[in-house]
């Protein structure tokens, strides 16, 4: 079963990665999906800093289980 989880990861934080290691733990593979822009107009680092982020923010869990994926439209 796969699980998705949506966010800004403006910026990613601990909490983030618990809630990763959390659905790790429960799901065959976990989605990471990161919001290009905010609905509400929230003022967030421009998605390729936080895109660039995620191979080091994620390199102490490296699961082959981790997707990160980017789908179009706010959040």
């Amino acid at each position: 079963m796969v699980g998705i989880l949506g966010s800004a990861f403006n910026p990613p934080t601990r909490g983030h990665l618990d809630a990763i290691r959390q659905a790790l733990d429960v799901r065959d593979e976990v989605w990471l999906v990161p919001s290009i822009d905010h609905f509400f107009g929230k003022a967030m680092l421009p998605f390729p800093i936080r895109w660039q982020m995620w191979p080091l923010f994620t390199v102490d869990i490296a699961n082959p289980q981790l997707r990160l994926s980017v789908l179009g439209g706010l959040s």
